[in-house]
């Protein structure tokens, strides 16, 4: 199980590689156009960016680390589980965005960035990877939060029909 979690981890890092790379080059593309700034330029500008699009991603990995260490009867945890969830179901709509960008509206073009790279497969192998990560995500969330020690379930589960003792 820890090994799964592991392979969840290092996918839900590449899927960065997908949508959120997409929507970063595209939205510093043009102001790298305008100004003839360098990548370097460009990452000292847009530091809120990067983290708002890193932070769907890094509460995925939270949610994994949860999945290691913690109890599934603990509050916290299940909300820091599903907030990684919810951070991987935006990094798949961006990714949904980048695919359909590239594309349909672009046949199949994608921009050079400013180093004279293409990007294209990368972000349509970084999107692949985020959309089986969310699905492996879900299933081992789903995994982790079925399982409850006896004491607990036998504690929170009651009974509509009255017991009488007879001693």
């Amino acid at each position: 199980r820890n090994w799964k979690l592991l392979v969840l981890k290092l996918s839900a890092l590449f899927g960065f590689c997908g949508g959120p790379l997409y929507v970063w080059n595209r939205w510093t593309r043009q102001e790298a156009e305008d100004d003839g700034l360098s990548n370097a330029e460009i990452a000292d500008r847009h530091h809120v960016l990067f983290v708002l699009l890193f932070l769907p991603i890094g509460m995925a990995i939270l949610g994994c680390l949860v999945m290691v260490e913690n109890d599934a009867n603990d509050s916290i945890s299940r909300w820091v589980l599903y907030g990684g969830g919810v951070g991987l179901v935006l990094v798949s709509m961006e990714s949904v965005y980048a695919l359909i960008d590239i594309l349909l509206f672009r046949n199949g073009h994608y921009y050079n960035t400013n180093d004279g790279t293409d990007d294209t497969i990368l972000v349509m192998i970084g999107c692949g990877v985020t959309f089986l990560t969310t699905f492996a995500y879900g299933y081992l969330a789903q995994q982790w939060l079925q399982q409850r020690p006896e004491s607990v379930a036998q504690s929170t589960s009651f009974s509509t029909v009255p017991t009488i003792e007879i001693t």
